[in-house]
This record gives C-alpha cells, structure tokens and sequence, in this order.
C-alpha cells in the first residue's frame, strides 16, 4: 500500500502563515535597505552642497575654522575661514622644493591678514601671456557671513584685499607638464570645521610633482619635490 503525503487544515494554515510572514520580513528588510541607502545618499548630497557654499560650522572661537569651497578652475583654490578677531595672521606662500611633511626650509612669501571673522579667501595663477616664463599668484579675501536662514552672504565692513606673489616658473613647468599630488592642509580640529590646533601653522594647501616610478606609475615622494604651498601662521608680537 502506498503512502500518500497529505496535509491537514492545521499544517496547511501554519505553513501559510510561516510564509507570510518569512515573506513580509524580506519586504521590510529591503525597505529598511533602501531607505538606509537613500539617507545615505542624502547626507552625501548636503555634505557636497555645503562645501560647494563653503558652509562653516564655528564652534570655538579662538581658533581658526575653515572649509575648502569645490572649483572647477584649473589652478584656482577656494576656501571660507574663520579667523579670531582678537588674534593676528600671517599668510605665507612657498614655491620650490616642498617636502612631503612639514613646512618648507627656503625663503617664503609673507603678507599680514587685515581682516578677522568670516571670510572667503582665494587663490588664483596665471601665466602672464606676454611673459611666457612669469607665473604669478593673486590672493584675494573679503569678509563676508553666511545667513543660517536666507543661505545669503552680507559683505562685511573691510574692503577686498589682494596681491600678488610671484611664482616659480620652473616649479609651475613641473607641476603643469607631470602628474601631481594636492593636499588640503585640514588635519586638524576637534569637532565642526576647526582646522587649527592652537597656536600651529594651518596648511591650507600643498600641491607638489610626483615621483615617476616607471610604467607609468606615480607615487608620493618622501624626499622634497617642486611644487607649492600656502599656510597661515599666528603672527609674532614684536
């Protein structure tokens, strides 16, 4: 005699509920899923609006706060700062052989911040066309402060200030005809868009050539190499 595998109404109902809900688990672990990957996805989307709008987060005050503002300008840099009012900047630019840690040995370029608070501050360089082997670097920063409500600038009471420096021309051939590494200088800060550790210099960025290791590969040199470099150092008291 043959047995034959049947089902009673009690087996048939669990196993329909075991599904159901085996089912209804998948559905809500794929919703959570994506939702989860859609928050993600958000908060990477603000993250990119806010440094596109150079959004600063001031926390402490007696430091300085900074964020690197995206440009799509080749040799064009751009940052909002946040400077003590009640302390006094330096802004120093190098060109020529850069290490890969640390401030450079040689001559540097030095010009006195005359504004404090909120600012935006850029960096431009050219190459005078008239002048195919002078390369120069125009600096200019203004106050102004973010309205939290409106996301509007207001201009501040200081004027724009700008100048000049000029710059290697051997270094700008290297870092304009080879593969280079940039560096923004923010390794600092302890919470929001601190960048300074009290009282250091503030790298606000190093781009420098890199090593040709062959094969078309490139690598980051630990010996010094041409390139440049902007910081802000705590001005000395005479």
């Amino acid at each position: 005699m043959k047995w034959k595998f049947q089902f009673s109404i009690s087996s048939l109902f669990w196993l329909t509920l075991c599904l159901a809900l085996l089912l209804t688990s998948i559905l809500m672990y794929r919703r959570m899923a994506d939702a989860e990957h859609r928050m993600v996805q958000a908060e990477a989307e603000a993250a990119l609006m806010r440094k596109a709008a150079g959004y600063l987060v001031v926390g402490h005050k007696g430091v300085i706060h900074g964020a690197e503002v995206l440009t799509s300008e080749e040799l064009f840099w751009k940052w909002r700062l946040y400077l003590p009012p009640e302390r006094r900047f330096v802004l120093k630019v190098f060109s020529g052989e850069t290490p890969k840690e640390g401030l450079p040995a040689g001559k540097s370029y030095s010009h006195p911040l005359l504004l404090s608070g909120e600012m935006w501050l850029s960096v431009t360089i050219r190459q005078l066309k008239e002048k195919e082997t002078v390369w120069l670097m125009t600096v200019s920063y203004q106050n102004q402060k973010l309205d939290p409500v409106t996301f509007t600038y207001t201009t501040g009471t200081g004027s724009d200030c700008t100048f000049t420096v000029p710059i290697s021309a051997a270094v700008m051939d290297e870092l304009t005809s080879e593969t280079k590494i940039t560096r923004c200088g923010f390794h600092f800060g302890q919470s929001g868009t601190e960048i300074e550790q009290y009282g250091d210099p503030v790298i606000l960025l190093e781009e420098r050539m890199a090593l040709n290791v062959g094969k078309g590969e490139w690598t980051d040199s630990p010996m010094p190499m041409p390139g440049i470099m902007i910081w802000l150092e705590e001005q000395k008291k005479p």
